[in-house]
């Protein structure tokens, strides 16, 4: 690799990021917490627990301690949410009880304390083989517990050999109706992970030269992450190179690792960050060389997804989203490479604290937009042979349309 190559991919240590590690207002926890207990008055819920989860980091207000891009952590539904997010077989060591009257408090081990100690609620510490012996106390007389998706079986065990007459139901969906909106605390976070991610493309972007290979790049993305204090990648970052006319160019993720770019080839990202415990996720394609087809391709995606923020309103269904993207592109002749996922014709989803938040934007979903909703827009084309496009923005709904929070140049396509 020639010696401008390496500083460009060295090139990261200048940019400091503003933002620090906060936690979210004290009276927006308190208010949290008290839609929380409304919820579950209306079910005759008597208390939930949730372990190390995007809904511990929200009702606690705290996203300092990392714990979401772990798979022994967190939840989700679908294909994606299952493979990114996490599993659920695994067992807590730290669990959040919040009864339907009263204050909460947190159940966790002595290794845990320290990462947790300034977190303003009470701690009942014990030692792991202990934990379910200290719950003993909150759980005598309950007659209904919910408990989310983070470790529920093991929960549920809990739950269960402490008194086994003990109704448990699902506490998922208070967290996920009460995260559904994000508050100004919320946006505010989503705002900076996005800039500093439209920071970090500038960067990979100075680096795209010919020789450089995928693997290099990737592990730009990570150092990027690392270098400027974030608490991570949000996930495995996707470099995807296709050289036009190739072999194996008609097959996604036939590129090497290891085989250093060329002239006339696409590159495509797909990678986030996470900071002050909130996500980016986001995509930007670029080609090394001059190919006329792949940039009026480019630009034929560029018009399909504007067009879609052009549409997204409050009141308006998440499902059109697919259709419409596909009509813009049968224009241009494309439309038969608009690259569906899992065959849920799936244009994006939210984001949040988790990387993949419901509701997904796919064909099958009744959701609508509403004010104070971030999604990821991500429209991609998938032409065998000759490229793999794909641009992805985090947008925010407001009251009369969108904004696209991630605003890195959309016309900066050709490398050279």
């Amino acid at each position: 690799m020639g010696e401008s190559k390496d500083k460009r991919l060295n090139s990261h240590e200048g940019y400091k990021s503003n933002s620090v590690e906060r936690m979210i207002s004290l009276s927006s926890v308190k208010t949290r917490i008290q839609k929380l207990q409304q919820l579950m008055a209306k079910d005759s819920v008597d208390a939930v627990f949730y372990a190390t989860s995007g809904n511990m980091q929200y009702f606690l207000g705290d996203g300092s301690y990392f714990w979401q891009r772990t798979r022994e952590t967190n939840g989700g539904k679908t294909a994606a949410e299952w493979h990114m997010n996490s599993h659920f077989l695994n067992k807590p060591d730290c669990i959040l009880y919040i009864p339907a009257d009263g204050e909460p408090e947190l159940f966790l081990t002595y290794e845990k304390l320290d990462a947790m100690r300034h977190i303003a609620i009470k701690k009942i510490p014990s030692y792991f083989a202990m934990l379910s012996y200290a719950m003993q106390r909150v759980l005598s007389g309950k007659n209904h517990i919910a408990v989310g998706e983070s470790c529920h079986r093991e929960l549920s065990i809990m739950v269960g050999s402490i008194d086994s007459s003990i109704e448990i139901s699902d506490a998922e969906q208070y967290g996920e109706k009460l995260r559904l909106i994000k508050d100004e605390g919320e946006i505010e976070k989503l705002r900076a992970v996005a800039e500093f991610t439209d920071m970090s493309m500038g960067i990979v972007a100075s680096a795209l030269l010919p020789g450089v290979t995928p693997r290099q790049v990737k592990e730009l993305i990570a150092a990027i992450a690392l270098s400027h204090g974030t608490q991570g990648i949000a996930f495995e970052p996707a470099v995807i190179m296709v050289r036009s006319g190739a072999p194996g160019s008609e097959k996604l993720f036939s590129y090497p690792l290891d085989e250093p770019l060329q002239e006339g080839t696409s590159i495509t990202f797909d990678y986030g960050y996470v900071l002050d415990g909130y996500c980016s996720d986001y995509g930007r394609a670029f080609y090394c060389g001059k190919n006329d087809q792949v940039r009026d391709a480019y630009l034929a995606l560029e018009e399909a997804q504007l067009h879609l923020m052009d549409r997204i309103k409050p009141g308006e269904p998440v499902s059109f989203c697919y259709e419409e993207a596909h009509m813009k592109l049968e224009t241009h002749g494309l439309g038969k490479y608009l690259r569906r996922a899992e065959d849920y014709l799936i244009m994006g989803h939210q984001i949040g604290i988790d990387q993949h938040e419901r509701p997904w934007l796919r064909a099958d979903e009744d959701a609508v937009f509403q004010p104070g909703m971030v999604f990821c827009l991500e429209p991609k084309i998938m032409w065998p042979g000759q490229c793999y496009l794909r641009m992805e923005d985090m947008v925010l709904v407001t009251e009369n349309g969108c904004e696209s929070l991630t605003k890195f140049d959309r016309s900066r396509f050709y490398l050279t």
